[in-house]
């Protein structure tokens, strides 16, 4: 059978650059250097007939416990984002043993002034980012956007750019790190300073950027009631927020990647990051 197919150019071809360094850390008494990496996924714009228009920024922060990390591991997943208008920044913060907060903080905010220095290279939308992540990613999402203009979490590269953004996506995050994880597997593995990780809740203001929350009902690692209390607070300042309690729903259980999650989130993000009504 031959046949002449007309195709009309409805979707971007979405593609990973991965290993970019952003920042250097020194580890192992200051003897070793360990390079940060992000990865950025979003469509190709290389041929004259790929679209050159820039992105706004999804920063996606993964979980581990705070011990590890994989900026990688969720592209997948992460491509449905692309797919519907934005490109995603995976990044890779500190999670060495001898990593103590606000270290983490630091490096993501650095992260996020180097995609600023960088917008135009990677055709991104400087001006228009938000952050995204689950579980300890949940937290560290939460905590860089109510530390907004917080020049104490501000050192190191690119400090001419801001760190700020403009809304957040948390998952599942542990907001009162220090007493609210309470699973005997979590405690063994987490570091030993866990005290030292600020609630979130001490920062938040009334400018401070509109937050979708995802939490499980049946989460048995980091309770729903985290995300509750996180939400409150924003409330009590004026803050928008939106909390989905997901029914059955365990810690990184399959319902939060299901498409009409998914399409509650982009629904947030079109409308408070990028002003789109309806």
């Amino acid at each position: 059978m031959k046949k002449i197919l007309d195709i009309k150019r409805k979707e971007r071809l979405v593609v990973a650059t991965t290993d970019i360094v952003y920042a250097q850390r020194k580890y192992w008494c200051d003897s070793g250097i360990h390079p940060l990496k992000l990865s950025i996924i979003k469509p190709r714009t290389f041929f004259e007939y790929d679209s050159k228009e820039k992105l706004p920024v999804i920063i996606w922060l993964c979980g581990g416990g705070f011990t590890e990390v994989d900026k990688n591991v969720w592209i997948p997943e992460l491509t449905y984002f692309v797919k519907h208008g934005f490109a995603v920044v995976s990044v890779e913060y500190s999670t060495f043993a001898r990593t103590r907060f606000p270290q983490p903080i630091i490096d993501i905010k650095e992260a996020i002034r180097f995609i600023r220095a960088n917008a135009d290279e990677f055709m991104l939308d400087a001006e228009r980012i938000a952050v995204m992540g689950e579980s300890a990613g949940g937290y560290l999402s939460s905590i860089i956007a109510v530390t907004n203009g917080h020049s104490e979490f501000d050192t190191g590269n690119y400090l001419s750019f801001s760190s700020a953004v403009q809304a957040a996506v948390p998952w599942y995050p542990p907001v009162d790190v220090s007493t609210t994880i309470s699973n005997e597997v979590l405690k063994g593995a987490l570091p030993v300073d866990m005290e030292d990780y600020t609630d979130p809740r001490v920062y938040i203001k009334q400018n401070t950027p509109p937050f979708l929350i995802l939490h499980g009902l049946k989460d048995t690692q980091v309770d729903y009631h985290n995300s509750e209390l996180l939400y409150d607070a924003l409330q009590k300042n004026g803050v928008y927020s939106e909390l989905y309690l997901i029914k059955d729903a365990e810690h990184t259980d399959l319902q939060f990647i299901q498409p009409e999650v998914k399409q509650l989130m982009v629904d947030f993000l079109n409308k408070k990051l990028l002003g789109k009504e309806g």
